[in-house]
């Protein structure tokens, strides 16, 4: 098995050299071409297209991810609370592998319960509490008092970024609530 990663990056004389040996492979011999660009291989590899056949993969979802990690927790004999498993899932963001293998190499050393805290402090997530001010400054319309919060947050090294992507989730799921919806993955502290 040959795997050629980052495959859009080959050009389209490299594609041509490969199109004799993909039309007659020895026997036993299967290539596998990964990108996450698919249409960039469309403009270059056109002449071997048909040649190929294609297996996309998506993001898992944090309900499917959630359900693993108890199934996982359970055997390796941990107890967690569901928020902290819903962070976990949440910090995933669509990767089991990786979120499986720092749930079990992080959370075994530490004996005791997991709980949304220590998970927080783990991944260096940012507590659902500095959202709900967030909201607060918005719906108070107080402009001036999102900047202590930023200070607070960055004092203590939190990755703004981060802060970003997760204010944009709690607004969305916020307005999902408001429209009768049911947002995936609230911990308990969103949901308050």
């Amino acid at each position: 098995m040959y795997i050629v990663d980052e495959a859009h990056m080959l050009t389209r004389e490299a594609w041509n050299a490969l199109l004799k040996i993909l039309e007659e492979p020895p026997p036993r011999v299967v290539f596998v071409f990964a990108t996450t660009e698919p249409q960039k291989i469309a403009n270059t590899a056109a002449p071997i297209l048909s040649r190929l056949q294609r297996f996309d993969f998506a993001r898992i979802g944090p309900h499917a991810i959630v359900a693993r990690l108890k199934q996982v927790l359970a055997a390796e004999k941990l107890a967690a609370e569901d928020d902290a498993r819903h962070l976990i899932a949440k910090s995933a963001d669509g990767g089991m592998r990786d979120r499986l293998v720092a749930a079990r190499s992080g959370l075994v050393v530490r004996r005791g319960a997991v709980t949304a805290r220590r998970v927080l402090r783990w991944l260096g997530l940012i507590a659902d509490d500095a959202y709900g001010e967030l909201l607060r400054c918005i719906a108070d319309a107080d402009a001036a008092g999102v900047f202590p919060l930023v200070d607070r947050l960055v004092e203590a090294g939190a990755d703004l970024s981060e802060f970003v992507n997760g204010a944009g989730e709690t607004l969305r799921a916020l307005l999902l609530v408001g429209v009768g919806g049911q947002p995936e993955g609230l911990t308990s502290g969103c949901r308050s």
